[in-house]
């Protein structure tokens, strides 16, 4: 390269030009002083050294272009990592996808350890570790709770946190002796339980590097450029060099970037050093505190500093800053330094006229105005980036895009996790973990990949089957069997004309039997490799293999030929280098019990990101702030200005106090705004500028980003005023996209039927009075609600269970003395209670209020004793009746009848819920006396008539009162409610029978909230147009 000088070539350009293009004219023009550029030869040796793939792949469009569209490039290399200044304090970055330059350098010749196996011997590190410790300090007095990790989920969370920190080290230089320097007693408890841990952890790394042959990431990044920088100071570098766009935040980043300023054929480009701003401002900058680090020119004022230049030793390629970044510096300025404001601020500018300040009402609102806006931009012909650290929003943006036919990739890319395939593995995962509970089956079952060697077609039908046949109703016993069962029972089921079908499963037959047994079948046969694991602890890498085979058979189709589903398409590779990496990993070491296994693997699928493909429209993008550096286009949208989100607030270490980070010489975690802060202030530069952010997020407000704060505080008012103003319309259209043109308030239904029910069961009464449409629905629409999924046993269950204790106990009442009831009823009750094996929590509830109602019912029923000569239990009963000339049947079940010796009966109907009260029992629910009308009719089957002398609620196994009866003692009384009530429901059914439309919710009063058939009835609808209209004068 030539003698190393004196002189220092360093020049920099504004956030007003665009940086690449400004930079390939001032070469092409000379005006960067290093090597000829006439010679289209010549040129081919100068080496560009730029920060990031995405800036070196559009410098060398931005010189394609300048030199007319042919020509021999010079070569275009990056710096040594893809994501430059994310190692400053590494979050989230995947060094597997770090840009290392492979030319050949001496040295180094060690191969980097794959970020993934890593990862798991971290784990596994911290996992012993944690455990050790312990076990040595059960007795440690600490009033924070150690971070000891109690699964292996959390010591993969702490295995990251420790990754960043080991890259962290390594790239600022520091070294692990100062961490164990450090005095304990001058930390907190928990702070020297952390250090305890973290010493143990990284005593150990090094050997298991020294073991692998391999080195971490951010050495070998550090190597590579002291080897490059080495070699320049020995003048051993063919050709010009010339590094652009990079802030030197990595030390040493900054000593190659030294060695090339000095260097007599180097040149070092700055990305938008603040020239305007005051000295006394800039010499501040130099403090290492929290304040300083966050202002954006901290990073080039350090980088100077390293270089030993200053400012007037840079040279601005793009000329004087025009007025706007003057003002944006002023902005900007440090706290101790704003009190200049009043000077700087302009009366009245139009430098700001290309910005626009939208605030929406929500993320949503946010999210489909910044789409219309690029909508706008690209109809005008304009290039557009919407640039966000908020993937979120980026994805809502992407998505409402989609509505306008319009799309662009994340360049940030998609987490692993979010893509088919994996989302996919994951359900396989859970679905293993629940032991095939309905929800995660079906999850899985309706994923579009999953076919289990047939077509999608067949295989949703078959879910769908499965669905109706088993999964619909109470859960079930964990395994697969117990989907055989049950659907084997159900089938039994149709076959006996005594028990009711439920309308979800009353058109199946023993075809659709059969075909879902054959995919219990094959879901067997896909996770058999899973069933060989031990569910206490299992090889991580044995687990994944497994659910990696189970997920190949769930994908295959009728089409042999076809490639696997699951590892096609990037999502797809980037499945397969997963697995990949796990195969590679297996001797780490690391075991985990079955059930926490798939938190393992979600996390790693998450971290893992699928790099989306370039763009169709090349005029559109969507880029992280790290992906934006460098590129230039017309219209800029800067989205999400919110604080925690722009900035992202630095978060606590899980390792080291701040403290301990300063006793390591580590840079503090506000460096990483003052980065964020560069980002915006050169976003600030582009020609046309729109800051968004969302009021609410979430439904909870939400406070600016200090930035734009800034900026609106700085400009005056009338300037602030303006520029929101600009975004009204934009505002107004996005509002008014969704909003229906012309919005009517739908009418209450009253359907009339041509042909009303003319039969009512007595439980339906009472709908028929407060919901006449539910009856509607379900007597003449045929409409039955379907059970939820796998639902554990309820209100529903628990008045089930206790009907048919009560139910099984009457022969034994009826035939043993009351000496023999208890052991009885006990015996009863466990038999009963088997039912709830897979549900041992609710079981043991349920068993203590049993308990709780045998004394008190067993002293009832010696109490009802006298004269008693048979209890019937559930009995069903019917009348016809004749309304209006036709003839109606009002059908009835009655939970026991008792028979006395003087003709009488008392009816009971047991309760777990509340009954009604005597009021509404002569009102809105005549269940009781309808019932004692058919007693005294003779409508129960196999019972004479008999006049009632009582009819008793019977509550029971409540929490308060285990066992409550309310009873109505008097015969005439009861004699003249049943003759009442039967007047009403006949008087009722006429009117519908004469044509009263079955509206909804006639009598709200008790009626439930989510009835089943309220969504039929749009009940939300027409009732919140009702209430608005009685919001009147």
């Amino acid at each position: 390269m030539g003698d190393m000088s004196a002189r220092l070539n360093l020049y920099t350009i504004g956030s007003h030009r665009p940086f690449l293009t400004q930079l390939a004219q001032g070469w092409l023009g000379g005006a960067l002083n290093v090597g000829p550029v006439d010679d289209p030869l010549a040129r081919i040796d100068t080496t560009f050294y730029l920060p990031t793939r995405r800036a070196a792949r559009a410098f060398a469009e931005v010189l394609t272009d300048e030199l007319g569209g042919t020509a021999l490039l010079p070569t275009i290399r990056t710096l040594a990592d893809a994501d430059e200044d994310e190692f400053l304090i590494p979050q989230g970055s995947d060094p597997d996808q770090i840009a290392i330059d492979r030319e050949a350098l001496e040295p180094p010749n060690l191969a980097t350890m794959p970020t993934l196996k890593r990862r798991l011997i971290l784990t596994r590190l911290i996992g012993t570790a944690g455990e050790a410790m312990r076990r040595a300090m059960t007795d440690t007095n600490v009033a924070q709770q150690p971070i000891f990790p109690q699964s292996v989920a959390e010591s993969a969370h702490l295995a990251k946190a420790l990754a960043d920190l080991i890259d962290q080290v390594a790239t600022e230089e520091s070294d692990w002796q100062a961490l164990f320097d450090l005095v304990p007693d001058d930390h907190a408890a928990y702070w020297q339980l952390t250090l305890t841990l973290l010493t143990l952890v990284t005593q150990n790394w090094p050997s298991i590097l020294a073991e692998e042959g391999m080195v971490d990431t951010a050495t070998r990044r550090r190597l590579l450029l002291d080897a490059r920088t080495a070699r320049i100071l020995a003048g051993d570098h063919a050709g010009p060099v010339i590094a652009a766009g990079s802030t030197g935040s990595i030390p040493a980043t900054a000593r190659l970037l030294t060695a090339i300023a000095r260097a007599s054929n180097g040149a070092v480009v700055l990305p938008g050093l603040d020239q305007t701003m005051p000295d006394a401002a800039f010499d501040s900058l130099g403090e290492e505190t929290p304040e300083s680090a966050s202002h954006p020119q901290h990073g080039l004022y350090n980088l100077l500093a390293t270089i030993q230049a200053t400012r007037t030793d840079v040279t601005e390629l793009a000329g004087r800053s025009p007025e706007r970044q003057t003002l944006v510096s002023a902005v900007f300025l440090p706290a101790t330094s704003t009190s200049a404001w009043p000077t700087l601020r302009p009366d009245a500018t139009s430098a700001f006229d290309p910005i626009t300040v939208l605030e929406a009402a929500s993320e949503g609102d946010e999210s489909l105005a910044i789409a219309m806006a690029m909508k706008a931009s690209l109809a005008e012909q304009e290039t557009v980036a919407l640039v966000t650290p908020d993937r979120n929003i980026a994805r809502r943006v992407q998505l409402e895009l989609e509505r306008f036919g319009l799309s662009s990739d994340d360049s940030a890319g998609t987490p692993l996790r979010e893509t088919p395939p994996a989302r996919l593995m994951m359900l396989a995962a859970d679905a293993w973990k629940s032991g095939f509970a309905a929800i995660p089956l079906l999850a899985l079952l309706k994923h579009p990949l999953c076919t289990l060697g047939q077509s999608p077609a067949s295989t949703r039908t078959e879910a769908r089957l499965l669905e109706r046949l088993a999964l619909r109703g109470l859960a079930l016993a964990p395994g697969l069997d117990p989907l055989r069962d049950v659907i084997r029972q159900r089938a039994a089921e149709r076959d006996d004309e005594t028990i009711r079908v439920p309308a979800i499963r009353g058109q199946l037959g023993p075809d659709d039997d059969a075909r879902a047994l054959a995919l219990i079948d094959r879901l067997e046969t896909a996770f058999a490799a899973l069933a060989f694991l031990d569910a206490a602890e299992t090889p991580f890498a044995a687990y994944t293999e497994a659910l990696f085979a189970a997920c190949e058979t769930l994908t295959t189709t009728d089409d042999q030929t076809a490639p696997s589903p699951l590892y096609s398409g990037p999502a797809g590779e980037a499945l397969a280098a997963l697995r990949l990496g796990l195969r590679d990993a297996e001797t780490v070491g690391l075991s985990t019990a079955s059930h926490e296994a798939p938190t393992l693997l979600e996390a790693l699928l998450t971290e893992a990101v699928v790099r989306p493909e370039r763009p169709a429209d090349p005029r559109l993008h969507i880029w992280g702030p790290l992906e934006a550096r460098l590129q230039a286009v017309d219209h800029a949208i800067l989205g999400g200005l919110n604080e925690k989100v722009w900035p992202n607030l630095p978060t606590a270490s899980p390792f080291l106090s701040r403290a301990m980070m300063a006793g390591m010489d580590l840079a503090i975690p506000e460096r990483r705004i003052g980065l964020s802060a560069h980002d915006v202030e050169q976003a600030l530069g582009q020609p046309k500028v729109t800051l968004t952010r969302a009021l609410k997020v979430d439904g909870t407000p939400t406070v600016p980003s200090r930035w734009l704060q800034r900026l609106l505080a700085f400009l005056p008012e009338e300037t602030g005023q303006q520029m929101r103003a600009r975004a009204a319309p934009l505002l107004a259209a996005a509002s008014a996209w969704d909003a229906p043109a012309r919005m009517s308030p739908r009418p209450r239904p009253e359907p009339k039927p041509k042909v009303p029910p003319t039969r009512l069961s007595i439980t339906e009464v009472e709908t028929l009075i407060r919901d006449p449409y539910t009856v509607y629905a379900r007597r003449v629409l045929k409409l039955e609600e379907a059970p939820g999924l796998g639902l554990p046993p309820g209100p529903a269950e628990r008045g089930t269970l206790f009907h048919a204790l009560f139910e099984a106990l009457a022969p034994t009442l009826n035939e043993t003395p009351p000496e023999a009831w208890p052991a009885a009823m006990q015996a009863e009750a466990e038999r009963q209670l088997q039912a709830l094996e897979p549900f041992p929590d609710i079981q043991a509830l349920w068993a203590q209020r049993i308990a709780r109602v045998l004394p008190p019912y067993l002293k009832a029923e010696r109490d009802w004793s006298a004269g008693l000569e048979r209890r019937i239990p559930e009995r069903s009963g019917a009348l016809d009746l004749e309304i209006t000339g036709q003839v109606c049947r009002l059908t009835g079940r009655a939970d026991r009848i008792d028979l006395y010796a003087d003709g009488t009966a008392t009816i009971l109907d047991f309760k777990t819920g509340n009954p009604p009260s005597l009021a509404q029992v002569k009102t809105f629910a005549p269940q009781l006396p309808l019932s004692v009308a058919m007693l005294g009719a003779g409508g129960f089957r196999d019972v004479s008539p008999h006049p009632a002398r009582a009819a008793r609620y019977v509550q029971t196994g409540g929490n308060r009162d285990p066992f409550k009866v309310t009873s109505l003692d008097d015969a005439e009384e009861l004699r003249e409610l049943a003759a009442e009530a039967m007047a009403k429901l006949e008087a009722l059914w006429a009117t519908f029978l004469l044509g009263a439309p079955f509206t909804p919710l006639l009598r709200p009063e008790r009626a439930r909230d989510q009835a089943p058939y309220h969504q039929l009835a749009r009940v939300k609808e027409w009732r919140a147009a009702d209430e608005s209209a009685g919001d009147g004068p």
